[in-house]
C-alpha cells in the first residue's frame, strides 16, 4: 500500500487500521475469526474507495479529504472535497511552503466549519450541538495527505 500512497493517500488510513488489526491479533486481543472479519471489512472498504474514486475523478489529496469526511458521515463530503481540490490547485506548493500550507489548512477549516451541521444548528437554535470535531478531522486529513507526499 505504501507504493500507492502518493496517488491514493486515503489508503494510508486504511493501511494503518489494518496494522492495528494485525497488532491486536499478535497481542492476542482478537481471535483469528475476528481478525479475518475485520481485514475483510477493510478490503471491502478499499474496493469501495476505488470504485468511488473512479466515479468522482478527484485528485489524490482531494479524494483523501472526501473519503475521510465520508467515513465520518459528513453529508457534504463531496462538496467539501471539490472545494479542497480547488484549494490544492490554488496552492500547488502547500506541502513545502509554510505560507501555502497555512492557507490550505485555513481553507480546510473554513470548508469544514461551513458544512458542520452543529454550526448551522447553533446559529438556528442558539445552543450547543454535538457535530463533529473539526480540529481532529483537519489533523487526520493533513496527516494522511502529508504522509502520501512525504
Amino acid at each position: 500500500m505504501a507504493g500507492k500512497a502518493a496517488e491514493a493517500p486515503y489508503l494510508i488510513s486504511i493501511g494503518e487500521r489494518a496494522e492495528q488489526v494485525i497488532l491486536a491479533y499478535q497481542e492476542r486481543q482478537a481471535t483469528t475469526q475476528q481478525t479475518l472479519a475485520r481485514l475483510e471489512e477493510l478490503i471491502g472498504e478499499i474496493n469501495a474507495a476505488e470504485v468511488e474514486r473512479a466515479k468522482m475523478a478527484l485528485p489524490g489529496a482531494a479524494f483523501a479529504v472526501y473519503w475521510t469526511l465520508h467515513r465520518e458521515g459528513l453529508p457534504a463530503a463531496r462538496e467539501a472535497a471539490e472545494r479542497m481540490s480547488q484549494v490544492f490547485a490554488q496552492y500547488p506548493h502547500w506541502q513545502v511552503s509554510e505560507q501555502q500550507g497555512r492557507a490550505v489548512r485555513t481553507e480546510l477549516y473554513k470548508v469544514l466549519l461551513q458544512n458542520q451541521p452543529a454550526a448551522r444548528a447553533k446559529k438556528a437554535l442558539k445552543e450547543p450541538s454535538p457535530g463533529y470535531d473539526v480540529k481532529s478531522l483537519v489533523a487526520q486529513i493533513f496527516r494522511v495527505v502529508e504522509q502520501a507526499a512525504g
